[in-house]
């Protein structure tokens, strides 16, 4: 008999294991580009939006085919402003921006999240005595980049009985850090709206 409840028990258990096991579904690969919205909140699909947009304006601009005509300007990405009640990781459109101008060859960046990085590497090459002083990078021989690139994230909110409709705005300006002048700017606007069913919920 209790061999009987033991192997009812291992019985139960596997079946419980099975389950858990196939109860998700097969997992597969998508295209990002292809991913639809899941809720009205900001995601990786609006991301992809707005750094194609953004990018694809600058480098057409007049004032930015202009000054990359005969060479590559240095540029630092600052930091985005988020202006909405949600935790975006900001930094993931400013390294999707950045990547498709640089790769667009017609400017170069300074990043100012490896500063730190870089200064200590300077620094154990030139002080820590592990180095040759020969082969070592010299302090100073930075290039200060002429323009930076500002950013700012806002997002509106308008509710009915049966829908919820959430606008993002997305501005970003290249400013001439000598002249403090704006080269170019533009914002896209992404709107999201979802249904609610006959229930409310």
């Amino acid at each position: 008999m209790k061999l009987n409840r033991i192997i009812l028990l291992v019985f139960l258990v596997l079946s419980l294991v099975g389950c858990a096991t196939t109860s998700s579904g097969p997992v597969s690969y998508q295209d990002p580009g292809a991913a639809k919205p899941l809720t009205t909140n900001f995601g990786f699909s609006d991301l992809n939006q707005i750094a194609a947009n953004m990018v694809n304006d600058m480098l057409s601009h007049p004032a930015t085919v202009d000054i990359t005509r005969s060479r590559r300007p240095l540029v630092v990405v600052g930091k985005i402003q988020n202006r909405t009640d949600q935790h975006i990781d900001t930094k993931s459109i400013t390294d999707s921006i950045s990547t498709l101008v640089l790769r667009s060859g017609k400017f170069r960046f300074s990043h100012i999240d490896s500063r730190q990085q870089i200064k200590d590497e300077i620094d154990y090459q030139n002080y820590s005595g592990m180095v040759n002083r020969q082969t070592a990078t010299a302090e100073g021989q930075g290039i200060g980049a002429e323009y930076i690139i500002t950013g700012k994230l806002a997002a509106f909110i308008a509710r009915t009985s049966r829908t919820t409709e959430k606008s993002y705005v997305f501005t970003m300006r290249l400013i001439n850090l000598q002249t403090h002048v704006i080269e170019w700017a533009h914002e896209v606007p992404i709107r999201k709206v979802r249904n609610r069913n006959f229930f409310g919920s």
